[in-house]
């Protein structure tokens, strides 16, 4: 499996696209992508460097000079990534598209959270502890959290 054919193939399939999709996204026929996997036509050195691009490999492998792991031309994606994307990939436009909502809301959720974190500490850090004390019985009768804006240094509270 050392032609460009097969290995253009291969990785088409592991983008699961369609030969529609990919000659779309690449801006090429068809049917030169069914000829580029029969191996009925080769690209030229640009139409190389466009496909080596677009799945971001390198011309040596794509022309099979180079040999790493077929099964694993993502090799900057961990093993949980590889098997997640894998998953992914085996779903229908429906479900795939469930999932981005759900990873938008996710991520949106996480925003949100860290955002109110900041509030609630910044928040925190703005108010102030005021304690009356008992002085006979050197005891505490009550503690307010208040912001400085609730606070009224001449009449004590507003």
């Amino acid at each position: 499996m050392s032609d460009f054919g097969s290995i253009f193939k291969l990785l088409r399939n592991q983008k699961a696209m369609t030969q529609k999709e990919l000659a779309d996204a690449m801006k090429i026929s068809k049917s030169t992508i069914s000829m580029y996997e029969n191996g009925n036509r080769k690209p030229d050195f640009e139409g190389l460097e466009l496909i080596a691009d677009f799945f971001k490999v390198d011309i040596n492998f794509l022309i099979g000079r180079e040999a790493p792991q077929l099964n694993n031309c993502i090799n900057y994606l961990t093993r949980q990534e590889e098997t997640l994307v894998t998953s992914y990939r085996r779903l229908d436009d429906f479900d795939k598209g469930r999932i981005e909502e759900r990873i938008d809301t996710m991520l949106e959720d996480e925003k949100y959270r860290k955002l109110s974190k900041k509030i609630s500490d910044s928040d925190a850090m703005n108010r102030v502890m005021f304690y009356n004390v008992d002085a006979e019985n050197n005891t505490t009768v009550n503690a307010v959290h208040q912001t400085p804006a609730d606070y009224d240094v001449n009449n004590g509270d507003k």
